[in-house]
C-alpha cells in the first residue's frame, strides 16, 4: 500500500493542505522548523488509517480552535494494482467514507482493512518520526503479536484471550475502579447525585420563595384591581365636576353679568353665537387633553427603559476592560485542558517505561536516588571506559593469554573458537532477556558454557605464561573496571551486563537515562500546565465574586455568562440614552400642548 495523495481541510495547525493531483514518490521528506506541522501530519496520516483517538470533539487535540470539525482525505495504491480514497471527519462524532473499486462504503471510525493486522500502536512505533520512539517495541506490543500469530495458528474463528481480557477490564473500569484514575462513570453519576443532593435544598427554599411571591403578587392585583376601580370613580367624579363647576360659574357669571352688563347694545361685538363658539374652544381643549394623556402613555416606555438600565449595569460595564482581558486570558484554558489531559498520559506512560528498562538494567530498586545517579551518569566517560577494555580484551586474545584481572572474571578469551562460542552464548542470553523467545536464553547458556568450559580446560592444561605485556594490560583492565564500577557509583547493575562490562550496559545505561529525562521533563510541563489552569479558575472564582454572581462560576461558564450580561448591559445603556432623548422630547410635546389646552 503507498499513499499517493494528502489533503487535509482541517487538522491541528493544517488547514488548506494539499500535495496535489499528481502522486507523491517513493521517498518524500517533510521539513520545517518547529511547531511547523510535522508531527501533525504523521498525526492525520495514522488518523487516516485508523480512525480519530479520542473520538470526541471536545477531546480531541486536533480539533482546530473555532472550528466546527477536523476532516482530511488521502488517496492510496494497493499492492493488487487498486486504487482507494479514505475521507475522515471528526464533529459530533466521528464518520469515514471509503472508495475503492467504483464503490462507498463507510467506515465510521474504524481502521482500513488493510492496516487492521497492524494494530495502532506498533504502527506509530515501528513508523514513528522521533529517536523515543524508534528506541524498540514495547512490551505489551509484542504481547499483542504473540497472541495474533499463536492464534492464527488455531481456530480463525477465535478471538485472542488477551484482547478479549482487555475488553472485559476496559469494559470493567468503566463501571468501577479500585482508584480515581481516569473516567469513570459510577464515579461521575456519585458526584452529580452529590450535587443533585446539594441543590435540592436550595431548590425548595427557592420554590418556597416564588410560591410566597406568587401569593404576593396575587394579592398586589387584587389590590390594584380595587385602585384603579377606586381611581376611575373619582376621575369620573372629578371630570362630572369640571363639567358641571364652568356651568355653574357661568350661570354665576351670567347673573352677574346681566345685573351689571347694562344695556345690549354694549355686548354688540360678541359672535352672533356665543355657545357654538364655547363648544368649539371646549372640543378643542378636550382634544388637546387627549394629545396629553397619549404623551403621559408614551413616556412609560422611556421611563422603564431608563430605570431598567441600573447600578449594576454601570458597574459591569466600568470594568468592560477587565472583563475584556479576562475573556482574552480564558479563552486557551480548554486547549490548556487537552494539553494537561495529554501530558499526564504521557506521564504515566514515560513512568512505565522507565521502571520497565530500569527492571531489565537494574539488580536493586528503582527510587528516587537510583534516578539521580543515574541522571548524573557520564554515558561518554562509560562508553570510552568500556571500548578501551574491550579493546584490552581483544589484545589479550591476539596474544593467546587468559586473564583473571580486576573485579570481573575473564575465562577462557585465549583462542578465536572460545571467544566465538562465548559471545555469541552472551548475545543469545541478552537478546532473549530483553524480549526475544524463551529458547535463546537455554541456546546462549549452552554456547556460554562451552566457551566457559574450554578456557578452563585450557587454562588447567598448562596455558599460564603470560608475558611482561600481558600483565601490563591486566593492570590496565582492572583499572578501567574500577573506573567503569566509579562510574556507576550506587547504581546496582545486573550481572549478566557486567560480565564482562561491554555495549549492551551503555545502550541499557542511555536508553535509561533518556527515558527518565523525558519522564522528569513531561512531568515538569503538567505542573506547569496544572498551574495555568488552576490560576485561571482562581481569577474566575475572584472576578465572579466582585461582580456579585452568586451562583457557583468557573473559568469554564463564566466567560459565556460575562459576555451575555456585557451585551445585556450594553443594550440597557443603548435603550436607556434613547429613552433620555425620547423622554426630553415628548417632554417639549407635553409643554407646548399644556399652554395651548391651557
Amino acid at each position: 500500500m503507498k499513499i499517493d495523495r494528502i489533503r487535509v481541510d482541517s487538522f491541528g495547525r493544517l488547514s488548506g493542505f494539499d500535495t496535489g493531483p499528481d502522486p507523491l514518490g517513493s521517498l518524500v521528506v517533510v521539513l520545517g522548523p518547529n511547531e511547523a506541522g510535522k508531527s501533525t501530519l504523521f498525526s492525520f496520516l495514522t488518523t487516516a488509517l485508523y480512525g480519530f483517538q479520542p473520538a470526541s470533539r471536545e477531546r480531541n487535540p486536533h480539533v482546530p480552535w473555532g472550528a466546527d470539525e477536523a476532516s482530511g482525505a488521502i488517496s492510496i495504491t494497493l499492492a493488487g494494482a487498486g486504487c482507494a480514497e479514505v475521507e475522515r471527519r471528526l464533529r459530533s462524532a466521528p464518520s469515514g467514507t471509503l472508495r475503492a473499486d467504483g464503490r462507498t462504503r463507510p467506515l465510521r471510525n474504524q481502521p482500513l482493512p488493510w492496516v487492521e493486522h497492524v494494530p495502532r500502536t506498533v504502527f506509530r512505533q515501528v513508523f514513528a518520526v522521533t529517536l523515543s520512539e524508534l528506541a524498540g517495541l514495547d512490551e505489551e506490543t509484542w504481547a499483542r503479536i504473540q497472541d495474533r500469530v499463536l492464534g492464527s495458528m488455531g481456530a480463525t474463528d477465535l478471538r485472542p484471550p488477551r484482547s478479549v481480557a482487555d475488553e472485559l477490564e476496559r469494559e470493567a473500569a468503566e463501571i468501577w475502579r479500585p482508584n480515581r484514575r481516569g473516567h469513570q462513570r459510577l464515579r461521575t453519576l456519585q458526584e452529580d447525585v452529590r450535587a443533585l443532593r446539594a441543590r435540592r435544598s436550595d431548590a425548595l427554599s427557592r420554590d418556597a420563595e416564588i410560591r410566597a411571591l406568587i401569593e404576593e403578587g396575587e394579592n398586589l392585583e387584587v389590590r390594584l384591581q380595587e385602585v384603579r376601580a377606586e381611581r376611575q370613580r373619582d376621575r369620573t367624579e372629578v371630570e362630572r365636576i369640571q363639567e358641571l363647576n364652568p356651568l355653574k360659574k357661568q350661570f354665576d357669571r351670567i347673573a352677574e353679568l346681566r345685573s351689571e352688563g347694562g344695556p345690549r347694545h354694549e355686548i354688540a361685538g360678541l359672535p352672533d353665537d356665543p355657545m357654538a363658539r364655547f363648544d368649539a374652544l371646549e372640543s378643542e381643549a378636550r382634544q388637546l387633553g387627549r394629545q396629553l394623556e397619549a404623551i403621559d402613555r408614551a413616556l412609560l416606555g422611556p421611563q422603564e427603559a431608563l430605570a431598567s438600565f441600573e447600578d449594576g449595569d454601570r458597574s459591569l460595564l466600568a470594568r468592560e476592560d477587565e472583563i475584556a482581558a479576562f475573556l482574552r486570558r480564558a479563552a486557551p484554558v480548554e486547549v490548556d485542558r487537552a494539553r494537561l489531559s495529554e501530558l499526564r498520559d504521557e506521564v504515566v506512560d514515560l513512568e512505565y517505561r522507565a521502571k520497565t528498562a530500569a527492571d531489565h538494567l537494574l539488580a536493586g530498586t528503582f527510587d528516587q536516588s537510583v534516578q539521580d545517579s543515574m541522571s548524573a551518569l557520564s554515558v561518554d566517560l562509560l562508553r570510552d571506559r568500556v571500548r578501551r577494555l574491550s579493546a584490552l580484551g581483544e589484545e589479550s586474545t591476539g596474544a593467546g593469554v587468559v586473564v583473571p584481572g580486576g573485579p570481573l572474571p575473564y575465562l577462557a578469551r585465549t583462542g578465536a573458537l572460545i571467544l566465538a562460542s562465548a559471545g555469541t552464548g552472551a548475545g543469545l542470553m541478552l537478546w532473549s532477556v530483553l524480549g526475544g523467545p524463551p529458547i535463546l536464553l537455554t541456546l546462549g547458556a549452552a554456547l556460554f558454557a562451552a566457551g566457559l568450559t574450554l578456557g578452563l580446560i585450557r587454562l588447567l592444561s598448562g596455558e599460564r605464561g603470560r608475558p611482561t605485556s600481558s600483565v601490563t594490560r591486566d593492570d590496565r583492565a582492572a583499572e578501567l573496571e574500577r573506573e567503569i564500577f566509579e562510574l556507576l557509583g550506587p547504581v546496582s547493575i545486573r550481572e549478566q551486563y557486567l560480565t564482562p562490562p561491554g555495549d549492551p550496559l551503555v545502550a541499557g545505561v542511555e536508553r535509561l537515562q533518556a527515558l527518565i529525562r523525558e519522564w522528569h521533563e513531561r512531568t515538569r510541563a503538567q505542573r506547569t500546565s496544572e498551574e495555568s489552569v488552576r490560576s485561571m479558575e482562581a481569577a474566575a472564582r475572584t472576578l465572579g465574586t466582585s461582580l456579585g454572581y452568586t451562583d457557583p462560576v468557573d473559568v469554564t461558564n463564566l466567560p459565556a455568562k460575562l459576555d451575555r450580561d456585557v451585551r445585556e448591559a450594553e443594550r440597557r445603556r443603548d435603550a436607556a440614552a434613547k429613552a433620555r432623548a425620547d423622554i426630553r422630547r415628548l417632554e417639549r410635546e407635553r409643554e407646548i400642548i399644556a399652554g395651548e389646552r391651557s
